[in-house]
């Protein structure tokens, strides 16, 4: 009976180590994994940092383009009046 019960022990004793080394390889995947998608966070973060950038830089161009069309069109308007009474 000892010796069943030293048997098992042993048994149980080889699964608890089994199981830890099997936790501990969990743990170091799952600290890796962790690690990628804060490295990846933290790239999307930067990518979107400069996609809002590059939009205000496109807006702000926009805006000047409509204001020296504007421009352009009322000078060729007065430069066309101007011909027309002078001609």
């Amino acid at each position: 009976m000892i010796k069943g019960l030293k048997s098992e022990k042993e048994h149980l004793n080889l699964s608890l180590e089994e199981s830890q080394k099997m936790k501990d390889q969990y743990k170091k995947k799952g600290d890796e994994m962790l690690k990628k998608y804060n490295g990846c966070f933290d790239e999307l973060s930067l990518i979107l940092q400069d996609k809002v950038g590059i939009d205000q830089i496109k807006k702000d161009r926009d805006e000047r383009i409509n204001a020296l069309r504007d421009e352009f069109d009322y000078l060729n308007t007065k430069h066309d009046d101007l011909m027309k009474n002078y001609s």
